[in-house]
């Protein structure tokens, strides 16, 4: 089926049908197909992850600046009982706290950023409490959600939907 044909509905479902396992590749794709120039893409998940699935390294002008990058696969209601809010406060701190050795780096990556990929809906209710339980990291959290998720694959990673 020839990507122009699909809705965006239907483009949204294709990447929801994806395990977060092999999510994190096509994410590594496509930020590699976003930032082609010196920059680092690595899978970082499995036991030592420290909270991130993946890390964007940046070489800039004045340094270097590292992204984690969390990625869910589900729905975040923000319910009390919401499992997954949980798992990603937990990651989110952990992703600040504790630097992560990478091959082909002498040092391990400090964390300056991080982005949030979260390939369901995201309600204002778990947005609000996300903001009030990482208040010690405003400003440095970049939350995507499926809307925003499919806008970077249709511009950048087409072949995704293929």
């Amino acid at each position: 089926m020839n990507n122009v044909m699909l809705s965006n509905s239907q483009k949204k479902e294709r990447l929801k049908q994806y395990k977060e396992l092999d999510m994190h590749k096509e994410l590594k794709v496509l930020f590699e197909k976003m930032y082609p120039l010196n920059t680092s893409v690595y899978i970082t998940h499995g036991k030592d992850e420290m909270g991130r699935d993946i890390l964007i390294s940046e070489e800039k002008p004045f340094g270097t600046e590292n992204t984690a990058v969390v990625v869910k696969m589900d729905k975040l209601s923000g319910s009390a009982t919401d499992k997954t809010l949980f798992e990603i406060c937990t990651q989110i701190n952990q992703c600040f706290e504790v630097s992560k050795a990478v091959k082909d780096q002498l040092q391990p990556l400090k964390t300056d950023k991080v982005v949030v990929c979260i390939f369901g809906e995201i309600s204002n209710k778990a947005q609000n409490n996300l903001d009030s339980n990482l208040k010690s990291h405003e400003g440095k959290i970049k939350y995507l959600d499926i809307e925003e998720l499919l806008k970077y694959f249709t511009k950048y990673y087409p072949s995704i939907f293929l």
